[in-house]
Formats: structure tokens, sequence, C-alpha cells
């Protein structure tokens, strides 16, 4: 018995070793190796980030309400403004009350557009610090129609806390022009995404965002915890 037990710790040091170790992952890859955990969108610390984003409102069709993309003073981005819902005069337009910032799409040399692939991950995770309010975090994918938009709303808790959610693909719906489709499709690759504040409710707004990442989830349990704060 124990020279067997000899033998075992004779052949487990021998594997230790590390030009034995070296060739032994060389020939047998660990396969989960390969895998990319997370990956990160956008990181706002760099100022020139937040000039690649486009921001809309419904002053471009005739409403009232403003917002603007900036940078905070502890180097994050703010998406802030004021909604109004007051409809233009004089027009057939029934409904006001927009602000959306989107990224642009990123190009290659040639200048077409690329995309990201999303295949290794399967969910969104954004660390942000709200104001009470429900935004529309919105995905456009590599899609027959460029106007087809994945949508997914979060409910931030306002306050001081940051609050890192958490978006499984799973969460999104294909919609046209605001119009949930019948026919629901996954998105391998997106090019772009945003943000989208339509809650009929005038006044201020206030979201600021420090970081948004792809992730890889590996187990979506029933009961999907979407909300972490902290503090800092």
């Amino acid at each position: 018995m124990a020279a067997g037990k000899g033998i075992v710790r004779g052949v487990q040091g021998f594997f230790k070793k590390p030009a034995v170790k070296k060739v032994v992952d060389t020939l047998f890859p660990d396969p989960m190796s390969r895998l990319k955990y997370q990956e990160i969108l956008w990181d706002f610390s760099d100022k020139e980030s937040l000039e690649k984003w486009t921001l809309i409102t419904d002053e471009q069709f005739g409403g009232k309400s403003t917002a603007e993309f900036v940078q905070s003073p502890g180097g994050k981005a703010v998406f802030r403004g004021n909604l109004s819902t007051e409809l233009p005069q004089a027009t057939s337009v029934k409904y006001s009350g927009m602000c959306a910032i989107r990224a642009q799409p990123h190009r290659d040399w040639k200048g077409d557009v690329t995309a990201n692939d999303v295949t290794d991950y399967d969910g969104i995770v954004m660390r942000v610090r709200g104001d009470g309010r429900t935004y529309a975090l919105n995905v456009q994918t590599q899609s027959i129609r460029d106007d087809d938009i994945h949508q997914s709303f979060f409910h931030t808790r306002g306050g001081p806390l940051w609050e890192t959610v958490k978006v499984p693909f799973t969460k999104f719906v294909l919609t046209n022009a605001g119009y949930l489709q019948d026919q629901q499709m996954a998105f391998p690759r997106i090019r772009t995404l945003g943000f989208t504040l339509a809650d009929w409710n005038t006044g201020p707004f206030h979201l600021e965002i420090d970081y948004i990442k792809l992730v890889m989830f590996m187990y979506q349990p029933k009961h999907f915890k979407y909300h972490w704060q902290s503090k800092v």
C-alpha cells in the first residue's frame, strides 16, 4: 500500500514540473480557458468615448424635451436633461416626451460597419446611478431591417447608491418603430446600443453610467437578481 502511494505521489510530482505541465497544456488545452467571461464595450473614464455617442430628443420633431451627454467630475458619463410631454402647437403630433442616446457604430478601414460578436456571452452588465425612473436599453443588431431594435427595460432606484444592472439577452424583445414584433429573434452580433427615456413623466432626469460590458452568466436562475447597490 505504501509503495502504491509513493508511485502516485511520484506521478503527480512529475506532471507538476513546469516543462511537463507546459507540454501537457499545449497538447491537451483546457477548453474552458478559451472562453471569455466578459468584454468591456464602453468605459467612460475617457472623455473621448462620449464623442462617439449621438444625442436624440423630441426637439428634432417639434417637442420641448432637452438633454445632454457629458462627463461628470468623477469621470463617468451623465445622460441628463428635462423630459417634456407638452405637444407642439399646430402640428399633427399626438405624443411627445422622448430623450435618447445611441453609440455610433464602429467602422473598419473601408468605412463598413462592424459588429461585436456576442456568441460567447449571454448578457449585458452596466454600472449606473439613476434617478428612480425607468429607462430602455436598446440594442441594434445585424438585422434585415436597420430600424429593428431589441429592447429591455430597467428601473433605477435613485439616491446616492450605484447599481450594477444585469440584463440577460433572454430579457430583450424585438421591436420596430416602438411596436413589439410577433417574430422574436436571437442576436449573435451587436452593432450599436443606447438608452431611451420615454416614461410620460414631465420633469428632470439624470442617469450616470460607469461602464457597459458583455458577460457570460453561465447560469440564470428562475428568480434572477438584477440589481446590486454600492456607495462608490
